[in-house]
């Protein structure tokens, strides 16, 4: 079973993960851009700070927003959307799922069997809103009865353009690069 909350990898395993340089990911953090939710920060200078998978699942998703020109802030609190809130009868790790309905765990993906999961970023959404993004589920061909879909979004928030990140392969590219399969990253 995948460990989504101990704290155990380094900035620069988030950078290899984030397909970003140290340096920027550092630099973000440093600047307040980009914060440690679940992990450790480094208590004195030269120590080094251990994050949680989901905060190197926030900061891949951040990333992924930033090369898609997201200010680094904004995008960081839309990835927190994805890496530290689930959805569903099961919004925390290690709560028990209602294996009936569609839900994901923090840092976890719609199951893939019956839908993909996407990011949806509204650029004009007000930056002082803790909420940055919405995840939804794009049901498979058959699966419609799911409700959560692309064009479900919240119609206090319309905007003209969004940003829509295709979730799969960045979770992937993080479980690689952490040494694991990306079959684990659903549970």
């Amino acid at each position: 079973m995948v460990d989504y909350i101990t704290p155990m990898y380094k900035v620069s395993d988030a950078a290899r993960a984030s397909d970003s340089p140290v340096t920027t990911l550092r630099s973000h953090l440093q600047r307040g851009s980009y914060r440690i939710v679940g992990g450790r920060t480094a208590e004195v200078k030269g120590a080094t700070a251990l994050l949680t998978l989901c905060d190197t699942l926030a900061f891949a998703v951040a990333s992924a927003l930033c090369r898609a020109g997201v200010h680094p802030k904004r995008a960081f609190k839309a990835a927190i959307c994805f890496a530290h809130f689930g959805h569903g009868p099961s919004g925390w790790v290690g709560e028990s799922k209602d294996k009936t309905s569609l839900s994901r765990n923090p840092g976890q993906l719609y199951d893939p069997a019956k839908a993909r999961t996407f990011l949806i970023h509204q650029p004009e959404i007000d930056p002082e809103e803790e909420m940055q993004a919405r995840i939804v589920a794009v049901p498979h061909k058959g699966q419609n009865s799911l409700s959560n879909n692309l064009f479900d979004i919240d119609a206090s928030h319309r905007t003209e353009a969004a940003i829509v990140l295709d979730l799969g392969p960045i979770v992937d590219r993080v479980f690689q690069a952490l040494g694991m399969h990306p079959s684990e990253a659903v549970t």
